[in-house]
């Protein structure tokens, strides 16, 4: 029997006949469409905490074993917006895991949350200023408008206070009196606002001032240009600690510590987009200003560049004792006889006189003002290299000695000098600086020897009252510091001798031998302070500007 086949359309055609000729129609299909959400992270937990890692997923699974979704999220930064995450129509719960990066001793954040359909959020992580050893976490819903607000006209702002200690703080635009005001009311920390109408166009640009329950300004940020229909979130806040000891200072990402009023965009990538970029430097002071008999001070308040904070009583760090240093914060190390000093962040004045004003204040043994002690401009030229730049550390140091009333200190002194951005876990750096002033007429000299088991070596710095400027031999490399190897995460005992000279009538005075515990990693300022004239007020401070919190 001969066989054929069919032409291809002639089969086809037959089978629709024959669909047809029985009444079968073919089922309709109904796909259900996937409904998703909007995540995004905001790391303020300050304190020197370490980046952020972020895990996340439904409540009912365990996220322990899954990979990050979100990777060293650092201070001050958000991340991108994760869009497409899955939920039900009536909403998923999900639990969101923030964990330290690389620390095996704080606990994680765990923080639950259910996500709705086409719903958009922030989770933002801070500690408890009341117990600074736990994490906290707010959730926000981004992206809701106010009622009856044009998104063709007007862009949406709200304001979150991030800083801890600063009291409640309030937001005016274009004026810190009479602008629009973002805040309704004065939000204390962790508290944040609804969003609130700005009208604005193209070529328009915003000014936004935070002012505190005195109406001090103690911030601002201009030249903001938004988009209609769009959202930010302005956050005020900043981490005053400084790098540990096994991390390089961070010159890259400073700016995410800097305390400071910022704009994130709640639109699309969620960053920072503040605008124009702040330039910001670390600082420290040594307050090597000495009372004669009689003063009437016991501690320097400073105020720099124009920063006063409430938590540090309206200066600009806590008041520094005589012949003491400090920053954001100082404390003494009984272990390692070294005073621990954690850099202050300051925003640098704008060119053309890139100045620093600083004013200071005598304060009696119960913190009042006995008068100003001196109003200097520092400049960015100090006694090593260029002293205030974008992103680097400055120690100011003020020294003389100023007697019973505060007219007799037209002579004060002040100076910048560098520190050492860069620590090397394989060694101690070590800066040298006189901190001791005799007069003009017969200027002093400091000269410094250091001595451990590993080797010792003469360091010499001499001081030229009259100028200011450093001259003499000032360390073996020809280099404002010496570096002194050490086996990394190990110490060893550094002693350091100290010897003034002057042409007036004491000599050479030796001061008292210093020895302290010096960590591999470690950046050290060496001072020489003290009234010259009295030599049992003499002394050494070891300073170490990079130490674990």
């Amino acid at each position: 029997m001969k066989s054929f086949t069919l032409p291809k359309f002639l089969t086809v055609a037959a089978v629709a006949a024959l669909i047809a000729a029985s009444g079968c129609v073919s089922p309709t299909v109904q796909y259900q469409v996937m409904q998703t959400a909007t995540l995004r992270i905001m790391n303020f937990a300050p304190n020197c905490t370490s980046p952020m890692d972020v895990y996340w997923g439904p409540a009912s699974q365990p996220v322990s074993n899954k990979a990050a979704m979100i990777y060293d999220l650092k201070y001050g930064a958000a991340s991108v917006y994760t869009t497409s995450i899955p939920v039900s129509a009536k909403g998923t719960p999900y639990l969101v895991v923030v964990r330290p990066t690389r620390d095996t001793v704080s606990s994680d954040i765990k923080v639950p949350i259910t996500l709705m359909p086409s719903g958009k959020y922030s989770i933002v992580i801070t500690r408890d200023p009341n117990n600074p050893a736990n994490f906290i976490s707010t959730v926000l819903t981004d992206d809701v408008p106010p009622s009856g607000a044009d998104p063709t006209k007007n862009t949406f702002v709200r304001f979150m206070n991030l800083q801890p200690n600063v009291g409640s703080l309030s937001v005016r635009v274009n004026d810190p009196f009479t602008g629009v005001a973002i805040t309704s009311s004065a939000q204390a920390f962790d508290g944040f606002t609804p969003y609130v109408p700005l009208k604005t166009a193209q070529d328009t640009s915003f000014a936004f001032y935070v002012t505190n329950a005195t109406n001090q300004i103690v911030a601002r940020l201009s030249y903001q240009t938004f988009v209609a229909g769009n959202y930010y979130t302005l956050v005020y806040a900043g981490d005053l600690c400084n790098t540990p000891f096994d991390n390089p200072a961070d010159t890259v990402n400073d700016a995410n510590d800097t305390l400071r009023l910022r704009t994130f965009d709640d639109n699309d990538n969620g960053a920072d987009q503040t605008n124009p970029p702040v330039a910001t430097y670390r600082y420290n002071i040594i307050n090597a200003i000495t009372p004669a008999n009689g003063a009437l001070f016991s501690s320097v308040g400073y105020i720099v560049n124009g920063a006063d904070f409430p938590q540090f009583n309206n200066y600009s760090i806590p008041p520094i004792p005589v012949d003491q240093a400090g920053g954001s914060w100082a404390g003494f190390s009984t272990s390692d006889n070294v005073w621990n000093v954690y850099y202050q962040s300051a925003v640098i004045p704008p060119p053309p006189a890139l100045l620093v004003p600083v004013v200071a204040f005598g304060l009696d043994a119960n913190g009042n003002s006995v008068g100003q002690l001196l109003s200097a401009s520092m400049t960015e030229s100090g006694i090593y290299d260029t002293a205030i730049a974008p992103n680097h550390s400055v120690s100011f140091i003020f020294y003389d000695t100023i007697g019973a009333k505060p007219s007799t200190s037209a002579g004060t002194k002040s100076l910048a000098f560098s520190v050492p951005d860069q620590s090397y876990p394989d060694s101690v750096t070590m800066i040298f600086v006189p901190g001791v002033y005799y007069n003009k007429s017969a200027p002093s000299a400091s000269l410094f020897y250091w001595q451990a088991p590993s080797g010792s070596a003469p360091v010499g710095l001499k001081w030229n009252g009259s100028s200011g400027a450093s001259t003499g031999n000032i360390g073996r490399t020809g280099k404002p510091y010496n570096r002194v190897p050490l086996a990394p995460g190990t110490t060893e005992q550094i002693t350091i001798t100290d010897s003034l000279y002057g042409t007036g009538p004491n000599g050479r005075i030796p001061l008292p031998g210093q020895t302290f515990t010096a960590h591999a990693g470690g950046i050290y300022e060496i001072i020489s302070v003290g009234d010259y004239s009295n030599a049992a007020t003499l002394k050494t401070l070891v300073i170490c500007v990079n130490s674990s919190q």
